[in-house]
């Protein structure tokens, strides 16, 4: 990512680094956070304000709500539509493959498990029980 300079030398001002928003990337209708419907976005804005209070860098919460929002896409096409509609089948097939192995990396899980490990308010007893879901990779 490269950052853009302001242009303060009409004020006399050097120049800093612009500040940026890591969620603009991603344009409105593009990438799966748009594509979710209202409830799994809702959770996915609710973790990003979280981890906004407990002092996570930007690019954590950003990476962390990528991966998330995908696993929720995921699940949202398989015709799940909240949290209590996703169960175990559903979570095993994302991270397993038919085979027994997975396309996936541990770190991947562990990214995508810790959204269902923070606080969600009201979604966090259906969170805790797709988080048992998870299978542990190597």
């Amino acid at each position: 990512m490269k950052l853009e300079k302001t242009n303060n030398t009409d004020a006399g001002l050097a120049q800093e680094p612009a500040t940026q928003n890591v969620y603009a990337e991603t344009s409105a209708g593009r990438g799966a956070y748009w594509q979710l419907n209202p409830v799994f976005r809702e959770l996915i804005d609710i973790y990003r304000d979280s981890g906004k209070k407990r002092g996570l860098k930007e690019s954590t919460i950003y990476k962390t709500s990528f991966s998330a929002s995908s696993f929720l896409l995921a699940m949202q096409n398989r015709g799940r539509e909240s949290l209590n509609d996703i169960d175990e089948k559903d979570v095993i097939s994302y991270f397993i493959r038919e085979d027994g192995r997975s396309p996936l990396s541990g770190g991947y899980r562990d990214t995508v498990a810790s959204v269902f490990k923070s606080d969600l308010g009201t979604y966090t007893e259906p969170a805790r029980r797709i988080l048992a879901y998870i299978p542990v990779i190597r």
